[in-house]
């Protein structure tokens, strides 16, 4: 008789056989759904049929669907309390199917919504305001809708003014992120920047394009240099910051026999060598490239707030742009380095953009009403961001009594600090940042409630429409490894199932990491989209949490009417009691705690969260490439004229 080691081994190299077979990365038996399907397969015993692939992909996929759009209904409830963000961007993929992306942004949670199938026609402003009113009329509900995020595309920024001229309640939203790219965008293009910039994809293709020289490399400074992307202008300086984290390992390099032996067999081999060395030796090199990296680290920073779903709403935006330029000022005033009028036209270009960002939305006033924002900064006191609480309340106030009550308590009690806003556990909790803005008001603005209604819809609002982006990647992902040109209907499918689910399995991984207090993040381990393929910039997008909600992991308990039972998987995964798991449970349903780690890499802001994971590869397999994608958000320049009177340094 086997033992239960030799049983386990058994299955083990069965399973093995499959996944080596067919390219699966072994990091995807950790997936809670193929954990579930083991279990519930051993449950059922020998009598029943393996599906076969037709049926996965046919009725059962359509099951898959049904069911998570049954679950999505669930969720509609929160849409009158906190209101919808709905995002949209076009997409063309490899067989040039063209797709607009539509998703929804409610309280912390996003949900990939539908796709509308554009082939064949001209996206100008009007195609896309009949889509999008579409979606936000007959499908939604105006009545939810709050706000609407596009990139800065001309086409998409009309269509977008026509409806929100239609619907005065609405507000058009630029993309956040897309904005911080062009404010990087514009420093790159600054003479000494640039010239640091071009020099060091200059000794980064001389490296790469020899491959003894780049083993070499990887042998002498212990890893990888980041490659950069020609649209996300964030990539360049995460690429200059693998640079400086090596910079004694290339020195050392640079004088060391190795270096000095190696021959080049062209002339171009020969000059690239030796600028090469130039470069590598030089302190004035290093130190042009260490200014570079001062003015833009604290903008990155905001990037990647601005980039996330599961915590970037837009009520915090405007602290952390400006607090990074209060630091970049506070870095470049006194360095000897600084070129003449270098810190003047980095200023220039964070208000000039940001002026953009904020005219006509919401931003500021969720700035405003930011409970963390209340009791760390004088917005409150200053006029731009009162007006802008103002009118923002009146946009949103269902009658004109509702808006004048919650125009007076902003004023009376909210901005004097009253009743509980200027409690000691109202300030602990804001500072603490352990709750969503939403659950501050939830918790502390009851006794004023038009404004507390009014101002839940503001702050939890998102201000990127990155979600769309990561959706692109899952089309990319569905219709290339598929290899065959499917229906718009079943690539709908596909998409719908594969996003949704990989949301809800996101949010419990958040949840067990907080737990945990790990900093190793587990989705990056199960979100890769390319198989085997490290070097896919598509698994970036798809690796980051985007959801604040709980997902669905859990078993009937006829036993307890209020409580359903913690699933099998989340009993084994987590090593703990039936009645610990609960416990969390109840922890996690009212009280969130952030769990995320803050550290510091280098010089950075300790507050530049996960900075190291972007540019840190040791990977075998050579550095990330990230190769220039199709998306037109990154490909878009425009911003509008950028008129306007709002100086964040000088005025906060």
């Amino acid at each position: 008789m086997m033992q239960g080691s030799d049983l386990k081994v058994r299955l083990g190299k069965a399973f093995a056989k499959w996944f080596h077979s067919d390219d699966i990365p072994g990091r995807k038996a950790d997936n809670p759904y193929f954990i579930a399907a083991v279990k519930l397969a051993q449950q059922l015993g020998t009598g029943v049929a393996i599906p076969t692939g037709r049926e996965i992909d046919g009725p059962l996929l359509d099951m898959n669907f049904n069911d998570l759009e049954a679950q999505m209904e669930e969720y509609k409830e929160n849409w009158s309390c906190f209101g919808v963000s709905v995002m949209c961007d076009s997409w063309t993929g490899p067989t040039k199917m063209c797709i607009i992306n539509f998703m929804i942004f409610c309280n912390g949670r996003m949900f990939f919504h539908k796709t509308v199938n554009a082939t064949g026609h001209v996206q100008d402003a009007d195609f896309i305001y009949e889509r999008i009113e579409e979606v936000v009329v007959k499908e939604i509900g105006a009545q939810f809708v709050v706000q609407i995020i596009t990139d800065n595309g001309s086409n998409y920024k009309k269509a977008c003014k026509q409806l929100t001229a239609k619907y005065t309640h609405i507000t058009w939203q630029p993309c956040a992120a897309h904005t911080i790219n062009l404010m990087l965008k514009d420093i790159i293009r600054f003479p000494e920047v640039e010239k640091v910039v071009d020099s060091a994809k200059r000794i980064c293709s001389y490296l790469y394009n020899h491959n003894r020289l780049h083993a070499m490399m990887r042998e002498k400074i212990a890893g990888e240099l980041i490659r950069w992307n020609a649209t996300r202008f964030g990539t360049v300086f995460l690429f200059l910051q693998s640079f400086m984290d090596k910079r004694e390992k290339f020195e050392a390099w640079m004088i060391s026999s190795d270096w000095k032996n190696w021959k080049n067999n062209d002339l171009r081999g020969q000059e690239d060598h030796m600028f090469t060395y130039d470069c590598l030796t030089s302190r004035i090199w290093w130190d042009d490239m260490e200014l570079v990296l001062k003015a833009v680290t604290p903008l990155y920073s905001v990037l990647r707030f601005a980039d996330q779903q599961k915590n970037g709403t837009i009520s915090g935006f405007v602290p952390r742009i400006t607090k990074a330029q209060n630091s970049i000022f506070a870095t470049l005033k006194h360095d000897e380095h600084v070129s003449k009028g270098l810190l003047d036209r980095v200023n220039e270009v964070i208000n000039r953009r940001t002026r953009y960002l904020l005219n006509e939305t919401l931003m500021l006033a969720a700035a405003a009403l930011d409970p963390e924002s209340l009791y760390t900064l004088k917005l409150t006191k200053n006029r731009t961001a009162q007006l802008a609480v103002t009118l923002a309340l009146k946009k949103l106030a269902e009658s004109s009594k509702e808006a004048s009550a919650a125009i007076d308590q902003y004023a009376k009690y909210f901005c004097e600090k009253k009743l509980l806003f200027g409690s000691l556990e109202a300030r602990n909790s804001a500072l603490r940042g352990g709750t969503s803005p939403a659950q501050w008001w939830n918790q502390y603005g009851g006794e004023c409630k038009e404004l507390q209604r009014l101002a839940k819809l503001i702050v939890s609002q998102c201000m990127s429409s990155s979600g769309c982006e990561r959706n692109w990647s899952t089309f990319a992902l569905v219709h290339t490894k598929v290899r065959n040109r499917l229906s718009y209907e079943k690539l709908h499918k596909l998409v719908y199932v594969h996003y949704n689910l990989k949301l809800s399995i996101q949010q419990f991984e958040t949840d067990y990491q907080s737990l945990r207090q790990n900093d190793v993040d587990p989705c990056s381990m199960m979100m890769d989209v390319a198989l085997f393929d490290e070097d896919n910039p598509i698994m970036d997008w798809l690796s980051n949490s985007m959801t604040e909600s709980r997902p669905i992991l859990d078993e009937y308990d006829d036993s307890d009417d209020e409580w359903t039972a913690p699933g099998g998987f989340l009993i084994s995964e987590l090593g703990m009691e039936p009645k610990e798991v609960l416990a969390f449970k109840r922890k996690l349903c009212f009280g969130r705690k952030d769990g995320t780690k803050k550290g510091k890499v280098g010089g950075l802001d300790e507050e530049d969260e996960c900075f190291a994971d972007d540019y840190e590869s040791d990977s075998s397999h050579g550095s990330p490439v990230y190769a220039e994608s199709g998306d037109s958000s990154s490909a878009s320049d425009e911003d509008g004229d950028g008129d306007g009177q709002f100086l964040l340094s000088e005025q906060l």
